[in-house]
């Protein structure tokens, strides 16, 4: 998986709670916070997470990682990577 399909993956899985925040992918920079437009908190972060590790069946580390990395698409892209390799 290379950063595109990772991000591709994410976008995804964050489908409906961005429709639930009134948003859609075209509207969202890859580089935004999720967190800051509201389309997930603290328990929708995780849910995600635990959606992209069924989806890959890669464990994502929280201690390996850098938590700015964690708010955005294009930095959890990063991160799934980094866990693959």
């Amino acid at each position: 998986m290379n950063t595109a399909e990772a991000e591709q993956l994410i976008w995804k899985n964050l489908e409906s709670r961005l429709q639930k925040a009134g948003l859609n992918q075209a509207q969202v920079d890859s580089s935004a916070s999720l967190i800051e437009l509201g389309v997930v908190d603290s328990f929708g972060f995780l849910e995600l997470i635990t959606g992209l590790e069924d989806a890959t069946g890669v464990f994502v580390d929280f201690a390996e990682l850098d938590p700015e990395e964690f708010t955005s698409v294009a930095g959890l892209a990063r991160s799934l990577i980094k866990c693959m390799t």
